[in-house]
């Protein structure tokens, strides 16, 4: 599905047929899945962030993974969770 049926089927400008729906609900556990973290890669990805941030700190850390710098520092105070997308951004440029 792209995203374009998506955002119609979103706003109403489109309705789902029946196949839609069904592929839609069978992905939605997959998808739940892939996207979940533990608490350990949690645990690790922040020791990881931590240790960055000690060697070059936040602004860099944060120029070099692509985000906002307050963004990082509410991670790492603990105001923000450390989530999938930020945890992919410091895998390959870790």
């Amino acid at each position: 599905m792209t995203t374009r049926t998506v955002g119609r089927l979103r706003s109403g400008a489109a309705a789902p047929r029946a196949a839609t729906i069904r592929k839609t609900q069978d992905a939605l556990p997959r998808l739940h899945l892939k996207t979940r973290m533990t608490h350990e890669q949690r645990v690790q990805a922040l020791a990881a962030i931590r240790a960055r941030c000690h060697e070059a700190g936040v602004r860099p850390t944060a120029r070099s993974l692509g985000i906002d710098p307050g963004y990082l520092a509410a991670v790492l105070a603990g105001r923000r969770p450390v989530g999938p997308r930020l945890v992919s951004k410091l895998e390959p440029a870790g």
